[in-house]
């Protein structure tokens, strides 16, 4: 085996390991989501959040799409990083300014 097929190899591991990461953040969300909320607004709760989700979806591919036509390949994963950067400090923000749920 090559240098090149080793790294391809690495490659395929690690941005297979992204997609499993970034798949189970979808239900962290949503178990955070229903700590917050009351016990009969959880359907709410979670329709809301697969919708925003699919939402955001669309819009990051979009996006996404047009950096890679513009910067090229590289920008795949500046992208996510600079996502999951502003998600990093947006939740550090929420930890600080807000306060834990209370126990049932």
């Amino acid at each position: 085996m090559n240098l090149l097929h080793v790294g391809l190899v690495v490659a395929l591991v690690l941005v297979g390991l992204l997609g499993a990461f970034s798949i189970m953040l979808y239900s962290v969300c949503i178990a955070h989501a229903h700590d917050r909320g009351s016990p009969g607004e959880s359907v709410g709760i979670t329709s809301t959040l697969l919708l925003v989700w699919s939402v955001g979806t669309m819009v990051g591919l979009l996006v996404l799409g047009a950096l890679i036509e513009i910067v090229g390949r590289h920008a795949f994963f500046t992208f996510i990083a600079a996502t999951a950067a502003v998600l990093a400090l947006h939740t550090g923000w929420r930890m600080a300014v807000r306060a834990a749920p209370e126990e049932p």
